[in-house]
Parts: structure tokens; C-alpha cells; sequence
């Protein structure tokens, strides 16, 4: 389906920011099927180029908001992006926030993970991955923003505090922050079948088509 798009390259071989730089390949290659005229036919027929989506859970979530702010400074012609999704976005940072763990153990050992994905990385609170300190966030390029947080996933307080400074930062945008009670991680990919699933993925169908009706 995507033989005129390159493969990612994935870890351990590949570290961060590979997935950025893949990811961004990706969306110029979307793009380039705006005019009609794209490798991929489905993509001409189908696709509506005024009404992005830039979406992912835990570290993809990550990526998605990384592609937002680099979109936001880096114009992508052909498409507008509407809006953002991120499912238990996976950041972190020097400080806790919130009510998140101070254990200074745990969090050294959260820290060295990111350090092993991205060696070159100045620790946690690079940008990439504690986005509250990232003087670009106001640019992030999506004008509407729904996370997903799960109440017993540790990064709960992430989404939490993303959504936060998000709204804090200057951004003209509108956020909406969203737990899920009795969750982890990334849940929805465990249980498909359930109902908080559902209810996850009405949220989601909802945003998309800017709260119509829609039943799944």
C-alpha cells in the first residue's frame, strides 16, 4: 500500500530522533497526494486534506506532538491540520508533577530509558520530552487538542499537566483532557472488546467529526 514511502527505521538500531525524522517523512509523503496527483490512489480519492489528524498513544503520542509543534514552524502545503490526539502520551521531566512519584530511584531509572532511545538527548527535560518546556509549544500547528489520561497509569499526571501548560502557553487552541477510571496503560489495546474501549473510541469518532452524532 505504501511502496513509494520508505520504511521506518525502528530501534534498537535506529535511535531517536529517527522516529521524528520518519514521522515527518511520512506527513510530507501524505501531502504530497493534496493535489491529486499522489502515488497512492486512495489517498487522491479519499482523503480529506482540510481535516488532519495527528494522533498516537504512549510514545506515539509523543511523536504526534512533536510533528504538531514542527508543523507549526515548518509549513506543510496541502494540508491543514485540525486536530490533535494524544492516548497516554508518553513525557516526563526532572520535576514531578502533580502527585507523581518523587522516588528519586524511580525516576532516575525512567530517565536512563529515555537516555537509551535517545543518547544525544539532554535528559528528561528536553523538549521532546517535557513539553511544559518547550518555548515553541504555542505553535503547536492543530487549533484543537483531546489527551487521554488512564488512572492507574503513572503518566497519568503527564496528560494532566500537558494539557495544562498547553492551555497556559499562548496557544489559540481549545484542550480537552480526558481520564479513563479504573485503567493503564494504553488499555484500549489490551481490551479492544470492552466498554471503556468504546466509550474511548466514541471520544475519539467524536472529536474527529467535531462532536456529530456518530454510533460505533
Amino acid at each position: 500500500m505504501f511502496s513509494s514511502l520508505r520504511r521506518p527505521r525502528r530501534p534498537p538500531e535506529h535511535h531517536v530522533p529517527i522516529a521524528y525524522e520518519d514521522s515527518w517523512t511520512a506527513i510530507r509523503w501524505v501531502a504530497s497526494h493534496a493535489d491529486g496527483t499522489g502515488q497512492e490512489a486512495w489517498l487522491n480519492e479519499f482523503a480529506d486534506f482540510g481535516r488532519v489528524h495527528l494522533v498516537g498513544d504512549s510514545a506515539g503520542a509523543n511523536i504526534a506532538h512533536c510533528m504538531a509543534i514542527r508543523a507549526g514552524s515548518e509549513k506543510v502545503d496541502g494540508i491543514n491540520f485540525d486536530g490533535l490526539i494524544l492516548m497516554h502520551p508518553y513525557f516526563w521531566g526532572k520535576d514531578p508533577v502533580g502527585e507523581e512519584t518523587d522516588d528519586t530511584e524511580r525516576r532516575a531509572f525512567i530517565e536512563r530509558y529515555w537516555l537509551l532511545a535517545c543518547p544525544t538527548s539532554s535528559g528528561v527535560d528536553d523538549p521532546w520530552m517535557n513539553p511544559g518546556l518547550d518555548p515553541k509549544l504555542s505553535s503547536l500547528v492543530c487549533k484543537r487538542a483531546l489527551i487521554f489520561g488512564a488512572e492507574e497509569d503513572f503518566l497519568k499526571y503527564r496528560a494532566k499537566y500537558y494539557g495544562e501548560v498547553l492551555g497556559q502557553s499562548g496557544w489559540a487552541g481549545t484542550v480537552e483532557v480526558v481520564e479513563t477510571e479504573g485503567e493503564v496503560h494504553v488499555f484500549h489495546l489490551y481490551k479492544p472488546k470492552t466498554q471503556k474501549t468504546r466509550e474511548l473510541i466514541h471520544k475519539v469518532v467524536s472529536f474527529i467529526y467535531k462532536d456529530k452524532a456518530h454510533s460505533i
